[in-house]
């Protein structure tokens, strides 16, 4: 059971017949650990920040695991308590660093990360995501430690002396053997080689990719031109540029993406010019200075109808299209995602999150 699950699970006993008790932590934590192995991570970011979207048959099969260790758990009428059994399994597969940690992290910070209201038990989980996420990207571009495998030629030397001893002797039975003693012997020398060369030729070409990641953004950011639509981001001024940017340094990298990633997009973004008051954009003044024919491009993109759900901004370019009205998205925006698109935002935030967000639907 994790350290802080009595503190997660808390809430859910205030002003209720519960009381937080061991056996009660005990039996809900049965029903986390069963849900460990393979889990919809996606489903259960829904699931925390209680969107309408999620997926029926996914939410009765996790209430279900919760039902076979305590007969009294609620099948319904229980938001609350599903959202922080959820952000807890959410928080464990981040600790595990599973292979969906990644998706994970990235798809709870998405639906959060600009002006989203969220109630207060879901703040450690989402804190959770960012210390993986922040832990991931220092980590990740480490060298791994390479094994070397060191042989000791006596025994080697040993086998082959006997083998050449008994072949002199013209004993074939015990000339067999020792071949058989010898081969042995180089298959297995020969194995612990192939796969310490495996394991050498494996981070190398890790390396590499991350080299020519590294190679191509420090070659946009100097460059400071789009690569989508051709013109220097000084032209494209702040509202386009902020969305651009994020997404086109989410091109450059591979999930979860590199760690100055927020500084880098600071430095190409041209700053408004104007009172310190007024340095501000808002998703419809951005995404209305954008093309849109770019924005189609980018709604196109594989992947995106999976997470739209949780990506505020890619969302918004994708409402940005069902009319011809520069505003005649903004109300069923605004309820779907409960984001107000006027809202002020400074510009390297609004880029940072839709950098995050063209992450989550590579991921």
């Amino acid at each position: 059971m994790h350290v802080d699950f009595a503190d997660w699970y808390r809430p859910c006993t205030t002003g209720t017949e519960k009381n937080l008790t061991e056996e009660l932590l005990t039996a809900r934590w049965k029903g986390i650990d069963k849900l460990t192995n393979g889990p919809k991570v996606l489903e259960l970011v829904r699931t925390i920040l209680q969107r309408p979207s999620t997926d029926a048959a996914y939410l009765a099969r996790f209430k279900m695991a919760f039902k076979e260790g305590d007969a009294t758990f609620q099948m319904s009428g229980n938001h609350l308590e599903l959202s922080v059994l959820a952000g807890s399994l959410l928080s464990e597969i981040l600790a595990k660093e599973t292979e969906c940690a990644d998706q994970a992290a990235l798809g709870l910070v998405c639906m959060v990360g600009i002006a989203a209201s969220k109630p207060d038990w879901i703040g450690p989980f989402i804190r959770n995501a960012q210390i993986y996420l922040d832990l991931r990207l220092r980590n990740l571009r480490k060298p791994s430690v390479v094994a070397i495998p060191e042989f000791e030629v006596a025994p080697l030397k040993s086998q082959i002396d006997t083998f050449v001893s008994k072949l002199a002797e013209n004993q074939p039975a015990q000339c067999s053997e020792a071949a058989k003693s010898l081969l042995d012997l180089l298959i297995m020398n020969l194995s612990t080689a192939t796969v310490a060369a495996a394991g050498a030729f494996t981070e190398l070409q890790r390396q590499s990719i991350l080299r020519k990641e590294e190679t191509d953004v420090l070659s946009w950011l100097t460059s400071a031109v789009s690569r989508d639509v051709r013109m220097t981001f000084v032209d494209l001024k702040p509202p386009a540029a902020s969305l651009i940017a994020g997404k086109e340094l989410a091109d450059l990298v591979g999930t979860p993406g590199i760690l100055p990633a927020r500084s880098i997009l600071q430095g190409i973004i041209p700053p408004i010019k104007s009172k310190a008051a007024e340095k501000m954009v808002t998703i419809l003044a951005s995404v209305n200075a954008t093309d849109r024919a770019w924005r189609q491009e980018v709604v196109q993109k594989p992947g995106l109808n999976a997470v739209a759900d949780l990506c505020p901004v890619l969302g918004a370019l994708q409402a940005s299209l069902t009319t011809d009205e520069t505003d005649g998205w903004v109300g069923g925006y605004r309820k779907s995602y409960g984001i107000d698109p006027n809202a002020a935002l400074d510009p390297t935030d609004l880029s940072f999150q839709m950098h995050r967000e063209c992450l989550l639907v590579k991921a």
